[in-house]
């Protein structure tokens, strides 16, 4: 849902001829990709250091690896999305562009 509201905005931003904020670009990016980054640069580091302090807090290491995991395993299907993506997008631009053409032909 999070990246869906970051499409729409990126979607905002292309329709308005603004540069597209990063990770709003529905055409460009991989979730799962973004997902493993934000696993391995923010919350693996982050807990590392939470459950030096709170030892207790360490089984929950084991589901962030579970989850990269996941991220991992599934890096080709978000690929595969992306590229369906893309193709649906340059279909309904050229489709917008030919009627654009017929209706200034009319």
């Amino acid at each position: 849902m999070l990246f869906e509201e970051f499409f729409l905005q990126g979607d905002s931003e292309r329709e308005l001829q603004q540069p597209i904020t990063y990770l709003m670009d529905r055409e460009t990016i991989n979730i799962a990709k973004s997902q493993i980054g934000f696993i391995d640069f923010i919350i693996a580091p982050s807990w590392d250091v939470l459950t030096m302090m709170l030892p207790n807090l360490k089984p929950l290491n084991d589901k962030i690896k579970e989850n990269k995991k996941y991220w991992e395993e599934n890096f080709s299907v978000y690929e595969e999305k992306l590229e369906r993506e893309k193709q649906k997008l340059k279909m309904e631009r050229t489709h917008a562009v030919i009627e654009e053409d017929s209706e200034r032909d009319q």
